[in-house]
């Protein structure tokens, strides 16, 4: 026996090469949620494969869990931590992106570039989508004991319809949206809640933006609400208050 070498060492020695490190378990976990941009995975399918990569303590079947899906394109490329505010990924797809003529939602001069989806996902985390900002034609949304903010207030809307799809389990997302947007919201929740304050809706304006919204929540939670620009959740409830409104 090696002087100053416990009898188990060795034992102890493999035990820990046998086990992931915190870059690995990331890496995986980025990959898991590139594939689900790529529509390689539906959402059950990547709730599942989540909770088994955050699980694991063994390499090799943590490594298993990529097994049959091509080599991402940027996820396992890394060789650090995780991207964007720890466990979020935010990745748009498709190389191919539509002209559209808008200012400020509108049709105008300005020409943008509308990309045909954008994925938002938040895992034990929080991803926040406001600003300016072009969305594309389908926004597809999961949240996993996080939160997803997405605010339309500032945003520039392309021609024809936004679709959104959400899924929050144990988590929530948050939609903020301007008067003059027309809204149409359904949802289903389970232990959860998917609640609308929505206000100035624009149903008769031929011209206005158009926003479809469709998810469910599980143990979570979905708000949609109506409010102006720069406005906060403390003076939007007072606003409606002050228009016999409820909050």
């Amino acid at each position: 026996m090696t002087p100053g070498l416990l009898p188990d060492e060795p034992e102890r020695e493999a035990e820990r090469a046998r086990r992931p490190s915190p870059g690995e378990r990331d890496r995986v976990i980025d990959a898991l949620c590139e594939h689900y941009a790529q529509d390689r995975l539906g959402m059950g399918e990547l709730e599942r494969l989540l909770d088994q990569a955050n699980r694991v303590d063994d390499r090799a079947e943590l490594l298993a869990l990529l097994d049959g899906f091509p080599l991402p394109t940027s996820a396992l490329a890394k060789q650090g931590g995780r991207s964007e505010a720890g466990r979020s990924v935010a990745s748009q797809r498709g190389s191919s992106v539509r002209s559209a003529q808008h200012t400020g939602g509108r049709p105008g001069s300005l020409a943008e570039r509308v990309p045909d989806s954008q994925v938002e996902i938040a895992v034990l985390s929080g991803r926040v989508r406001k600003g300016s900002w072009v969305p594309a034609r389908t926004i597809r949304v999961a949240a996993f004991m996080g939160g997803v903010e997405l605010d339309f207030r500032e945003a520039h809307f392309g021609p024809g319809e936004v679709r959104v799809h959400i899924g929050a389990v144990m988590g929530g997302v948050e939609v903020l949206v301007p008067p003059g947007i027309h809204v149409e919201a359904s949802g289903l929740a389970l232990l959860g809640g998917f609640e609308q304050r929505l206000e100035g809706d624009a149903a008769g304006d031929p011209d206005a933006p158009v926003l479809r919204i469709t998810g469910f929540a599980v143990l979570g939670g979905v708000e949609i609400e109506t409010r102006l620009p720069g406005e906060t959740p403390k003076e939007a409830r007072r606003r409606r208050k002050s228009r016999g409104g409820k909050d």
